[in-house]
């Protein structure tokens, strides 16, 4: 049995849910927030997923939801050194927060070290408000592929393909470590 300890930094502009994302996530969807609260730096969850065949390794997964505000940089991008794996959240029924998810992984980019293979999602959350969407899976995945990551949908509020991203990530992170540990950031 291998154990892990894998850091996901979670980022997108604000009010794309990443904090209903991460916390809908992390307690198996009884955190859903009600009202609409903004994050102040980072705000840090922890869940243990167990992976590999038969699911028998365990990758112990510290979330990072980092604000969407500007303002908050100085508090959340330190906490984004040494990350294993990220996730990019946008809403699908918002355009700018769809754009701005090249500039996302642009500042991402200056935390990854040269050598280490880092996975990562890209999630289109708010999927319950399918009359409102602007952003089609095909774009999304689109540019998704031009980015070497993986895309999901989800619901953070119906608490619909909450886990698929998480657990993904978690399964990328435990397959760089099996092919070489070098290759691998690990939150310690």
């Amino acid at each position: 049995m291998v154990v892990l300890h894998g850091k996901c930094v979670v980022v997108g502009e604000p009010t794309v849910g990443k904090s209903a994302v991460s916390q809908s996530f992390s307690a198996d969807g009884t955190a859903f927030p009600k009202n609409y609260t903004m994050t102040i730096g980072v705000e840090l969850s922890q869940k243990n997923l167990q992976v590999g065949e038969n699911a028998q390794d365990l990758v112990n997964l510290f979330i990072f939801d980092s604000s969407g505000k500007e303002v908050f940089s100085d508090l959340s991008e330190p906490c984004w050194e040494k990350l294993s794996m990220f996730a990019v959240v946008f809403d699908v029924t918002n355009s700018k927060s769809f754009t701005s998810c090249q500039r996302w992984l642009k500042k991402l980019k200056k935390y990854f070290e040269p050598s280490k293979s880092i996975p990562g999602v890209l999630i289109g959350n708010k999927t319950d408000l399918e009359a409102r969407r602007k952003i089609s899976a095909e774009d999304a995945t689109n540019f998704a592929q031009e980015h070497s990551l993986t895309y999901f949908e989800c619901s953070a509020k119906d608490y619909v393909g909450i886990d698929a991203p998480f657990r993904h990530l978690a399964q990328k992170f435990l397959d760089l470590h099996q092919e070489s540990n070098d290759l691998v950031q690990q939150f310690e």
